[in-house]
């Protein structure tokens, strides 16, 4: 480039990187609301992301260009559904019709749809398929997700239930408008699609199917289209792994001097796990008794009871800042921490729990007896006396077990 030429700056339009982290982001508005989608691009190369980017806004135009069409439906099937004069139900009918058919005719795709008593929908590709379906979501014959999702959740009690099927429904969405277009074979390749394009595994899957289930149920459709779904098996998961003690220390450290809001909390989080084993569910609830130094963690998984344990003193001040004002929920947790420990390089071999691992490793190179390490971390005892005749150790057993915990002077 000849000399004094500036060098022309990357294309870095909706592109962003976040906490730190060298994975590449898309933020842009959807058309017609308020709402701000924000995108991992699952790629920390820049030429990668223009290219899943440009995707993207490729596919934001089309609902642009889609918008006016769809108000103009919506607006047309409100009067209709409410109209209870016959005559008038015939002249919105008809005005209905007319926008498919301009539709179609835009398409190059009216010869499907005038003149032909042959007409079958299930010949017809998704892109053919979009004027008719308009047509008969208008006139109230298909339900559309969109329309029923948030009257739906307003009947799921469990927050985290609550969560979980939202997220469900979103993916749905993407390949479906309306309940309707959904039958047992169409349900099937969904499903395989969604593991293979989200890369969930069968549990999930499982969960998100339950989610369906229950929103046909609610919206009294045929729930057989779900049932009995057979789900191919998932791969091997990889064996996952422990942290080691210094690694514990550098993702504190770097936590603790960064300057960004997700490291203020992020860190009391993970050097609570550190030192107790909890899971993020667990530190998301728990409990600090300031005066007596003891924390209390709801039960959870497999565990019959809740239970009090001795907080280790290195972790006093994190207790303090978690219960006033830096306690998160475990989905937080989870998500935050993923990103994190992703920007470092760990592979999924590591994860949130992993500090749990890592937490029971300390304890048995501590030489902690098992019962008692059993006892902080809240995993079931193994012998049959102490698993079924113990009443568990004292505060003060336990508390003597973790004083041995020092990751400062730890060789792992």
């Amino acid at each position: 480039m000849p000399q004094g030429c500036d060098v022309p700056k990357a294309d870095r339009r909706y592109l962003y990187k976040r906490n730190g982290s060298p994975t590449w982001w898309i933020k842009f508005r959807v058309p017609g609301t308020k709402k701000m989608v924000r995108r991992s691009l699952k790629t920390t190369d820049l030429r990668e992301a223009q290219a899943r980017r440009d995707k993207l806004l490729e596919q934001r135009k089309q609902l642009v260009e889609q918008a006016s069409y769809a108000t103009q439906l919506v607006q047309l099937r409100e009067q209709y559904l409410s109209s209870v004069d016959d005559q008038e139900r015939e002249i919105i009918k008809d005005k209905i019709q007319e926008a498919p058919e301009d539709k179609a005719a835009e398409m190059g795709l009216l010869h499907l749809y005038k003149g032909s008593d042959n007409f079958d929908p299930d010949q017809l590709s998704e892109e053919e398929l979009q004027p008719w379906k308009a047509y008969k979501t208008a006139l109230g014959e298909l339900t559309p997700i969109a329309e029923v999702l948030p009257v739906w959740l307003e009947t799921i009690g469990n927050k985290k239930t609550r969560s979980d099927y939202r997220r469900a429904v979103e993916v749905l969405v993407q390949r479906f408008t309306t309940l309707e277009e959904v039958d047992r074979r169409k349900a099937k390749q969904f499903l395989e699609w969604a593991k293979r394009e989200n890369q969930i595994t069968n549990p999930t899957l499982r969960k998100w199917m339950s989610g369906y289930k229950n929103l046909w149920e609610y919206a009294d459709k045929d729930i057989s289209v779900w049932n009995d779904q057979k789900l191919s098996a998932d791969p091997p998961r990889s064996k996952k792994r422990p942290f080691t003690a210094s690694q514990v220390l550098d993702m504190y450290r770097i936590l603790s001097e960064r300057n960004d809001v997700t490291a203020s909390w992020l860190k009391h989080a993970v050097w609570i796990a550190a030192h107790t084993g909890a899971r993020e569910s667990a530190i998301a609830k728990l409990r600090y008794n300031a005066e007596q130094k003891t924390i209390w963690f709801p039960k959870a998984k497999k565990e019959e009871t809740d239970r009090i344990i001795p907080a280790h003193p290195a972790i006093w001040s994190n207790l303090d800042a978690w219960e006033n004002g830096y306690r998160k929920s475990a989905s937080s947790i989870s998500n935050r921490f993923t990103t994190f420990k992703q920007g470092l390089g760990y592979d999924g071999s590591h994860d949130f729990h992993s500090f749990r691992r890592t937490f029971l490793t300390m304890c048995e190179n501590a030489v902690i007896p098992e019962g008692v390490a059993a006892d902080i971390a809240g995993h079931k005892k193994q012998t049959i006396s102490y698993g079924l005749y113990s009443g568990g150790n004292t505060i003060e057993v336990m508390r003597e077990a973790l004083e041995r915990i020092d990751y400062n002077s730890s060789g792992l």
